[in-house]
């Protein structure tokens, strides 16, 4: 059948955030042909990045993105009364960041159309959409417009947050950014060499109904007089910008709405702001997806294989999340009584963020892994404290080491490891590491019969 579009793509991404933009340019790699549409941020806003959202900016190439990154700090929290340091983190101004991964994506060989993207729909074998007149056709469609995606695929929902922020501007000084918590919520706060700062108080959705705009200045100030550290921080500066107001918190949507469409980014996994590293999980969970459509496309008969992988790395990853998050804020105990916190500090259930390893208990299993950018299945070590099980560790396969110690009946000496090593190609060092993971576990004498 003929396609209706002039020139009909593999993929098209609606939404040129990290998501997007760093999906665009996996599956450009790939030899697909891809199409990335986007708009600019509505508005500015100065967000903290990980040493691991870097990595996966230098892994991606994206030249233009890490010469975006803003100075690097550590972040301070004031947390239960205590003050201590968390991780280091660049400041990243997101509206200059997402430009320079636009023309990241475009050095990439990446087709580029700015323009809103509002209604896509299957017709005659292919997603069809028009962007700016344009018509636009794809095999394949990818929803990675964050939290302005439509709502209807919506999974999971933690208590609500909404965002209330605005930009300051005050004398030049040391760059800086922190949390911290006051009875209604917790504020975060990142201020620039410049003395510009941005100030977001967080409350809770349900009990704090967004006012109308004239008002919502008047509301804004009354919410940082409530808490002294984010008062004493603008106290010698004055508002750039009206405030505005937004919804936050953890939501989990369907990653994969249908065999040829998947959601991106916030659009599939849009985290608590309290996470600090939004980015870097939009960006980790795209370069998956990068993989998961390459299979679906080039070899269909792995394609629910891939659907499969992607929908449980998101679901798995939405869980853990949610109880991390739930462990954070049970540290707070001034203010157990008010309705932000007793709602957080028992949601979503009593279940341990991070399970513990049981010593021996663990069995071999074929799961779908990630392979040179395809999704297959491989036999894998599944563990109380790794369910959908382990592939590699430090490069080195897993049951192919546990068939090679069955072999020598036990760990063998240095001496034959080295020239077991010298064989395989995996590093002596990355063996040892694989070999300390499961033992410690006490699964040397595991076996798949």
């Amino acid at each position: 059948m003929k396609s209706p579009c002039p020139t009909p793509y593999d993929v098209f991404i609606s939404g040129s955030g990290p998501a997007g933009s760093l999906l665009a340019i996996h599956l450009q790699r790939f030899g697909l042909k891809v199409l990335l549409c986007g708009t600019a941020r509505r508005f500015d806003s100065l967000e903290g990045m990980t040493e691991r959202g870097v990595l996966a900016l230098r892994a991606s190439d994206c030249k233009n993105a890490l010469a975006s990154l803003g100075p690097l700090v550590l972040r301070q929290a004031r947390w239960s009364g205590e003050q201590f340091g968390g991780n280091q983190e660049y400041l990243v101004q997101r509206s200059e960041f997402d430009k320079a991964l636009w023309q990241d994506a475009g050095e990439a060989d990446v087709d580029r159309l700015p323009g809103r993207v509002d209604r896509v729909i299957w017709q005659e074998g292919c997603w069809q959409t028009t962007v700016d007149k344009q018509p636009i056709c794809a095999r394949y469609w990818v929803d990675a417009r964050g939290r302005q995606a439509p709502a209807n695929a919506m999974l999971q929902q933690a208590p609500g947050i909404l965002g209330v922020g605005a930009w300051w501007q005050g004398a030049a000084t040391t760059p800086a950014a922190g949390i911290t918590s006051f009875a209604d919520g917790w504020c975060w706060y990142a201020r620039l060499p410049d003395g510009r700062t941005q100030m977001q108080m967080f409350v809770d959705a349900t009990t704090h109904r967004p006012p109308s705009r004239a008002q919502l200045r008047s509301y804004y100030l009354q919410l940082i007089s409530q808490c002294d550290e984010a008062a004493a921080i603008v106290q010698d500066s004055h508002l750039l910008i009206e405030p505005y107001v937004r919804g936050s918190g953890l939501n989990y949507s369907e990653p994969m709405p249908g065999p040829f469409h998947a959601r991106a980014g916030d659009a599939a996994l849009a985290l608590d702001p309290l996470a600090g590293h939004g980015m870097f999980e939009a960006m980790a969970l795209s370069m998956t997806l990068a993989s998961c459509i390459r299979t679906q496309l080039d070899r269909p008969e792995n394609a629910q294989l891939a659907m499969n992988f992607y929908r449980d790395r998101v679901h798995d990853e939405f869980w853990r999340l949610a109880r991390t998050g739930r462990d954070f804020y049970q540290l707070e105990t001034h203010w157990p009584e008010h309705s932000f916190w007793s709602r957080r500090q028992h949601w979503p259930d009593a279940e341990p963020s991070h399970p513990a390893p049981e010593p021996g208990i663990g069995q071999i299993e074929i799961r779908p892994v990630s392979i040179n950018g395809y999704i297959e299945n491989r036999q894998v070590v599944s563990c109380p404290d790794t369910p959908r099980g382990t592939w590699v560790v430090g490069e080195v396969p897993l049951v192919e080491l546990l068939e090679y110690i069955r072999q020598k009946g036990g760990v063998p000496a240095r001496q034959d490891l080295e020239a077991f090593c010298a064989g395989s190609d995996w590093p002596m060092q990355s063996v040892g590491a694989a070999i300390t993971w499961l033992a410690q576990r006490h699964l040397l004498d595991l076996r798949s019969d």
